[in-house]
């Protein structure tokens, strides 16, 4: 494409372009941006053999394209802004409310509970084991560590229900 071709068609479609991306992208810079590279990408195409409508149509598409390419990546970094934005954060009340509160139900099993409740409420609860592995680790029976699982989970609903009222 010549110099002269190039200057003429940037003088007669770069405001046109430039509504297109700017109403499809609503961002200024990320407008202009578009714009620039499409053209700058024009100047790498051969379009020597295409009338200048058909290039100005060529340019249209282009744009439009980078546009949606745009919006695309747009829409994927604000869904994961918006992902982490919900996700707890250290510095949140909530968290480290929620965090004390583990944190006395652990102090509480190891404390005030018996060995062997505590250790069946570790095992299965901190651990994830099943009841028959946690009680094959015991070394008791099934029914042994549901026993000792249901002292051990009463005992935290009244200490840690009373504390909620």
């Amino acid at each position: 494409m010549t110099e002269e071709r190039f200057k003429m068609l940037w003088h007669a479609e770069y405001a046109r372009m430039y509504r297109v991306a700017y109403s499809m992208l609503r961002e200024p810079e990320a407008s202009k941006d578009v714009v620039s590279q499409a053209f700058a990408d024009l100047l790498e195409r051969d379009v020597n053999g295409m009338a200048d409508n058909d290039v100005a149509r060529y340019l249209y598409r282009m744009v439009s394209n980078r546009c949606l390419d745009l919006r695309r990546r747009f829409d994927v970094e604000q869904r994961y802004r918006d992902q982490h934005s919900r996700e707890p954060h250290p510095e949140d009340e909530d968290y480290m409310e929620r965090e004390q509160r583990l944190a006395d139900i652990r102090e509480f099993v190891d404390t005030q509970m018996t060995p062997q409740s505590s250790r069946a409420v570790r095992l299965c609860y901190d651990e994830g084991l099943t009841h028959q592995q946690a009680a094959n680790t015991m070394h008791i029976s099934l029914s042994a560590l549901n026993k000792n699982l249901a002292r051990g989970l009463e005992a935290l609903k009244k200490r840690f229900r009373a504390n909620r009222l």
